[in-house]
């Protein structure tokens, strides 16, 4: 079949090409799906896209011949399902692959703000070594808010356990396995809220997630509480979050994602216990080694006729 791969760095283009040559046709492009001229490409059976690739009806009428759609991420916002829900098209994503690579980026930025690190480096860099104003706190007895016990989440607690922090966790759907295996223990939200020292968000974002952390949320939270967001942007209603900022209800917060309109917000960036990194918590070498044999296998298994990874 054919296939049309966007946003594919080199290293793993030339994966895609060792593994999927001669069996399939294949296309590459760096640009997304929308900046492409899909004229040349109408024969293609199978699209496999990156998170800045949306499908659009008038995508699907100028690629007639679609049949598959391979999301290489583990959120899929970015795709119409009830769109695609009136074709045959199938639609899959590669879920988990990054599990340990964002679990990690979770405790990079929580380690990275109990101890100022980003504050420290910058001082020593203009020329001091003085610490005065630069203490930080421990993790140790903190109490850490899990929201969202899937793959990542559970990752987290399985590190957080090391630093013997107090876990406490939610889910819509608690998992047995997950607490009697780890320190972790399933309370409701409002408890989470009212009790965590640091709250971690590892959800998807759909309409009952989008801005679920508003400002009636911040007003339940306990004082000088931190917020780590590694999911989705949209999770925070970040004019929300400013203001609780401002009025020292947050302390502080690592976010690797941010809603577009405020990627360069002035405050955020120039506030000192705020850390913004540009959606790179699963760029690590092995969760891109993952990623591409995971793509690989969901495209083999959707040809021989037993697809997996299938988005419901």
């Amino acid at each position: 079949m054919a296939i049309l791969f966007t946003e594919v760095l080199p290293r793993e283009e030339k994966l895609f090409r060792e593994s999927l040559l001669p069996v399939h046709t294949i296309y590459f492009s760096r640009a997304s799906l929308s900046e492409i001229s899909l004229k040349e490409y109408d024969n293609i059976t199978c699209v496999c896209i990156g998170l800045q690739s949306t499908i659009t009806q008038s995508i699907l009428e100028q690629l007639p011949q679609l049949k598959l759609i391979v999301t290489r991420t583990t959120g899929f916002d970015h795709l119409d399902l009830n769109m695609l829900r009136k074709t045959n098209i199938v639609a899959c994503n590669i879920p988990s692959y990054a599990a340990i690579s964002v679990a990690e980026q979770v405790f990079a930025l929580i380690l990275a703000l109990s101890r100022r690190i980003t504050e420290c480096a910058k001082r020593v860099k203009e020329g001091s070594f003085s610490c005065e104003n630069l203490e930080g706190f421990e993790l140790y007895r903190k109490t850490l808010g899990i929201i969202g016990t899937g793959k990542i989440g559970k990752q987290v607690i399985t590190l957080a356990a090391g630093f013997n922090i107090s876990i406490l966790a939610y889910d819509l759907r608690v998992d047995p396995e997950c607490e009697q295996k780890s320190y972790a223990r399933y309370v409701s939200l409002p408890e989470l809220y009212s009790q965590s020292d640091i709250i971690s968000l590892h959800l998807p974002l759909t309409k009952d997630t989008f801005h679920m952390c508003n400002e009636k949320i911040f007003s339940q939270l306990k004082k000088g509480v931190y917020i780590i967001n590694t999911a989705r942007g949209a999770l925070i209603d970040t004019h929300a979050l400013i203001k609780a900022l401002q009025d020292n209800i947050i302390a502080g917060c690592g976010l690797d994602v941010l809603e577009k309109k405020y990627h360069f917000d002035k405050y955020l960036l120039s506030h000192s216990r705020v850390i913004i990194t540009p959606h790179n918590a699963f760029n690590t070498h092995e969760a891109h080694k993952r990623l591409v044999y995971a793509t690989i296998n969901t495209i083999n298994a959707w040809y021989a006729g037993t697809p997996i990874n299938v988005i419901q």
